[in-house]
């Protein structure tokens, strides 16, 4: 018997190979393909899409041109050019565990940074809304080298980028606390273990 039924399933196999069953009615997709669609919007619309994506393009740039530093903190102008050495020290405010849990430095454990790292660049901070403290840093040679590395605490990137002729960065609340910068324009720069700070006077400078 198994040996009858074997050949007509071969058989049945081979007739309906080629034959498409149909079951219900069938319809032809009316929705536009997907990405016919998108190309003949873009073919219909090419000069407005542009202009919104011009507009877009000014609007970005413009954000960027006025960027200007979070700092909250307003410096001073310094009154007296001096040298003083930061206290770098940091104390763990909480338990720093591993990912087990275990605790590798405890709450209140205090250590020098600068014990541990060589700082390749002098920082500079100013206040670029200062047209004095920018005259200062263009004629100071600290510009386009990459012993220096200048931050402002206030003032636009692009106006500032302009002015002194090289790329810029934001001096933040976080770094002008841990560089213990009291006044512009500063100085900071490493001395074998420590960090130096040299405030610059440009007007009213005490004796």
């Amino acid at each position: 018997m198994l040996i009858k039924i074997i050949p007509i399933i071969a058989t049945s196999t081979i007739l309906f190979a080629n034959t498409t069953l149909y079951v219900g009615k069938t319809y032809d997709f009316a929705e536009a393909d997907m990405i016919e669609a998108i190309q003949s919007h873009i073919q219909n619309n090419g000069s407005s899409i542009e202009k919104k994506y011009k507009a877009m393009q000014e609007e970005g740039q413009k954000r960027i041109d006025n960027m200007t530093p979070k700092a909250t903190k307003q410096l001073p102008m310094a009154r007296e050019t001096r040298e003083f050495y930061a206290n770098t020290v940091f104390t763990n405010p909480d338990d720093i565990k591993d990912e087990k849990g275990k605790v590798l430095y405890r709450k209140g454990y205090s250590y020098d940074p600068m014990d541990y790292i060589n700082l390749p660049y002098s920082i500079v901070l100013v206040n670029a809304n200062n047209k004095k403290e920018i005259e200062w840093l263009k004629n100071s040679g600290m510009l386009n080298t990459p012993a220096y590395r200048i931050l402002i605490t206030e003032g636009k990137y692009k106006e500032t980028v302009e002015a002194l002729g090289q790329h810029i960065f934001f001096a933040t609340d976080q770094i002008i606390t841990r560089l213990n910068i009291q006044a512009t324009p500063s100085i900071a720069s490493q001395e074998k273990n420590k960090l130096k700070i040299k405030e610059v006077c440009l007007v009213d400078c005490k004796e």
